[in-house]
């Protein structure tokens, strides 16, 4: 049905009521230049100037994708793998994905690091942010360590937030759908001539997977203070809370089944605090400090059951709860000491604290510090060339010092139309589970029987690429494509030798160690058109993946990716006030997650239908939206089943 309907809206594109549908407001940003980013080098620039291939998921996309979860925007970017391992744990990865929990990728909110230090990647459903907060995502499609450092392995996302002085006044959105969702927003804004502030607070509930024990009930609160101190000087503060409870299951160790599991409750609380202060400086010159601190708790207790000889008891308390903090300062400084070269530089200081008696056994708690020193340079050669040079040295206390780097040219072949030739190096540093890993379980009576225990302390993981692109623009600049091909060589892979999870014989004890490599050539497209009528963004990317075997075949990266994936969202104005949406997604064959078996190819359709309207002091939106409209598939988890859902959403905005 989605098809049918998606292909009636690039049918009636060309009505001639078409041209008269566009929003007055929107028309302008239509014919506007490209946006700048400023992930990609620290440095404000175009796409076209970028060094690495950059996607923008913008304010226009979030909205239309009808998405109500974070991570879910990403399946917008070519190459990003996208699904969940439960209904409450999305999984994102980009080419690869063995786990889930997205180690090699840096995942950032405005510049700050969400990645938990535990057991790697950011935990979504404990974010605290709000959709309705985001301006724009800026998605770094690989390797950039030598710009944020270790762990920007095969990507980087940096999530952008709205400015406090756009959000003044009330706001509340309610979204209610099947399988028990239930969400509601509530959002105040306000200032004064020098200061500007944003709350926003919401809960988020639904029942999870229609085959899975895996619901959630989370609340979350967020506030924003943007100060200008004075000509020079911006301050801007933001905190955060989020706390709630999952359900959880265990399908291959389901007590049900015969298994040790039962289905259990989860207690997860996050904070985080941001404090930036910006000045500027004599000779567009600009001095950045930032200083944050996250913090991040598991609560899972529950009761092993259905145990049998030789252990002396039926049942047994298990503990899997764990912890982390991290404190974070870092200093930048930007300037152009000559017309044509443009530098940013800096240094950093980080502490990790990690905690859990069950996966860290004899060294929880850990403390890892980092610090760095980073720079990037741009050169414009005449109105051609632009040459980038970045570079990132840190040291860690697990794998000592580690140097990246990036060289880049682009080639402005003529206006609109750039090439772009880069090389690159990064790493991946252990999370605390691969390096400081005991994990085990103490039975009385018989004593401790070890699960993982850490054999050596495994080494980073290495990566070299070397990518072409050309970045261009066509009709106005209301047409732009990004099409790359990229050589990926990767190497000391963290992985697992040995050992089964939940397996407490003593003659199979697992280890972590440097023992995997892969080589990944992928081409890259992505196009967004901007016609009078509405939008049409497609991505699409293909990978050959040429890995080494590895001993234990549920970790197999050769099938740890799909070799094709795509996604294309229309977006069409109707009558005036009127907007609908169209969005299709497909994920060729792959591993799942867990274990070995190949999930199929998957189709995903959704369709949204908005109406806006404004009074004298508000204005309000209403939107009806249809997901997963096609079959019923696997997720990647291979117990979890994507199945259509519907939602109604009701925004009111008052000024």
């Amino acid at each position: 049905m989605a098809v049918v309907l998606g292909g009636m809206l690039l049918g009636v594109a060309a009505g001639p009521a078409a041209a008269q549908a566009v929003p007055p407001e929107a028309e302008e940003g239509f014919f506007a230049e490209l946006p700048l980013v400023v992930t990609a080098s620290r440095l404000p620039q175009s796409r076209a100037d970028a060094p690495v291939s950059v996607t923008v998921i913008d304010r226009e996309l979030i909205e239309a994708s009808g998405f109500t979860e974070v991570a879910e925007l990403l399946r917008l970017v070519p190459g990003f793998i996208v699904g969940y391992d439960r209904a409450h744990a999305p999984v994102v990865a980009h080419l690869l994905a063995n786990d889930a929990f997205s180690r090699r990728m840096q995942v950032m909110v405005d510049g700050r690091s969400v990645y938990v230090p535990t057991i790697g990647g950011p935990v979504w459903s404990a974010l605290s942010l709000n959709i309705d907060d985001i301006e724009r995502i800026e998605v770094v499609r690989g390797p950039n360590s030598a710009t944020y450092g270790s762990n920007s392995f095969l990507g980087v996302i940096n999530i952008i937030t709205r400015p406090a002085a756009l959000d003044a006044g009330l706001s509340t959105r309610v979204n209610a759908g099947e399988r028990g969702l239930r969400e509601v927003t509530v959002r105040s804004g306000g200032g004064s001539a020098r200061m500007d502030y944003r709350l926003t607070a919401w809960y988020q509930e639904d029942r999870g997977f229609r085959n899975r024990f895996d619901g959630r009930r989370v609340g979350h609160a967020v506030g924003r203070i943007d100060y200008q101190a004075s000509v020079r000087d911006r301050i801007s503060v933001q905190v955060g809370f989020s706390q709630g409870d999952l359900d959880q299951d265990e399908p291959e160790d389901d007590a049900a089944a015969g298994g040790n599991t039962p289905p259990h409750g989860v207690t997860i609380r996050s904070n985080f605090q941001l404090v930036e202060w910006e000045r500027m400086l004599d000779g567009e010159q600009q001095l950045r400090l930032r200083f944050y601190h996250n913090g991040y708790d598991n609560f899972e207790e529950f009761t092993l059951v259905n145990l049998s000889p030789p252990l002396p008891m039926d049942t047994l308390p298990y503990d899997q709860s764990r912890s982390g903090e991290r404190y974070d300062l870092e200093i930048q400084h930007s300037l152009a000491p000559l017309g044509h070269l443009r530098l940013a530089w800096g240094a950093s200081l980080r502490r990790d604290q990690v905690a859990s008696p069950r996966f860290l056994g004899r060294f929880s708690p850990v403390e890892i510090d980092m610090s760095r020193l980073f720079g990037h340079g741009a050169w414009e050669i005449g109105d051609e060339w632009l040459l980038h040079a970045g570079l990132m040295i840190e040291n860690n206390g697990i794998t000592g010092t580690e140097p990246a780097g990036l060289l880049a040219a682009n080639w402005r072949l003529r206006p609109g139309h750039t090439l772009r030739l880069s090389a690159s190096t990064a790493t991946r540093t252990p999370v605390a589970f691969e390096a400081y890993t005991d994990t085990g379980i103490d039975i009385p009576g018989v004593g401790r029987q070890q699960v993982f225990f850490r054999k050596t302390m495994p080494d980073a993981e290495r990566i070299t690429s070397t990518e072409l692109a050309w970045v261009g623009t066509a009709a106005g600049n209301t047409l732009a494509w990004d099409v790359s091909v990229a050589r990926h060589r990767l190497r000391d892979l963290v992985v697992l030798e040995g050992g089964e999870a939940g397996d407490i014989d003593p003659d199979n004890e697992g280890f972590f160690t440097n023992g995997g490599e892969a080589d990944l050539s992928t081409f890259q497209a992505a196009l967004d058109w901007r016609p009078r009528w509405g939008r049409i963004h497609a991505a699409w990317a293909h990978t050959d993946i040429d890995a080494r075997p590895t001993a234990k075949d549920d970790q197999a990266l050769d099938r740890a990716g799909p070799e094709d994936m795509a996604s294309l969202l229309v977006i069409r104005h109707l009558a005036p006030g009127w907007s609908a949406s169209a969005g299709a997604y497909y994920l060729g064959r792959m591993k799942h997650i867990s274990g070995s078996r190949i999930r199929p190819a998957t189709r995903r359709y959704d369709l949204r239908l908005a109406y806006r309207w404004k009074g004298r002091d508000y204005r309000g939106e209403l939107a009806l939206t249809g997901q997963n409209l096609g079959p019923a598939y696997t997720e990647l988890h291979p117990f979890s089943e994507g199945s259509h859902r519907l939602y109604a959403s009701l925004k009111l905005e008052f000024r």
